[in-house]
């Protein structure tokens, strides 16, 4: 574990660094399984890649805590920077965006935005020349509850084929 931080109280994104001596090649879109325990049988849990690879040498996932929740409470409670962590993967092409599109809508909400941040930084950073707009709508219940909200903006500020669509569903604030 390469670095834990805490996103909000109940949210904390760990960084994994890779030992391998080859590269660690993943997409945006992508998963990997992290053992969360051995014995008494070893058990993985699934969770989205969160940051852009940049250098095949690190990821990231961003991890809720959950009440009750089994695998959250062993994160939570053991994992600390400089552990040593069996990873599998990466996974998945459920994410991925067709090449050739022209225009996309991606549509996520709460901790499910967790795989929007390196697909977005990938298209806005890498888009091929048919790509005309790319539009991501993310949806929480609570204002406090947006994660990566200054990336997103910071990406809408880099790529004018980009809009950011942060939405609140039940905050009497939110206009």
């Amino acid at each position: 574990i390469y670095k834990i931080t805490s996103l909000k109280d109940d949210v904390i994104e760990y960084t994994f660094q890779f030992t391998t001596p080859q590269d660690v090649v993943y997409h945006p879109g992508e998963f990997i399984l992290v053992r969360i325990q051995e014995t008494p049988e070893e058990m993985f849990r699934a969770y989205s890649i969160s940051s852009y690879n940049h250098d095949n040498k690190r990821v990231s996932v961003t991890i809720k805590k959950m009440p009750n929740g089994y695998g959250t409470d062993i994160i939570y409670n053991t994992f600390k920077e400089g552990d040593p962590v069996v990873l599998e993967g990466p996974m998945g092409r459920e994410l991925r965006v067709d090449p050739r599109a022209e225009q996309v809508l991606l549509v996520g909400g709460g901790i499910g935005i967790t795989p929007f941040l390196p697909i977005v930084t990938d298209l806005t950073h890498n888009a091929p020349d048919s790509l005309q707009q790319v539009k991501l709508l993310y949806g929480v219940n609570k204002t406090n509850e947006f994660l990566y909200k200054d990336e997103f903006e910071q990406l809408e500020g880099e790529s004018p084929k980009f809009e950011f669509i942060p939405t609140v569903a039940f905050d009497d604030e939110w206009q």
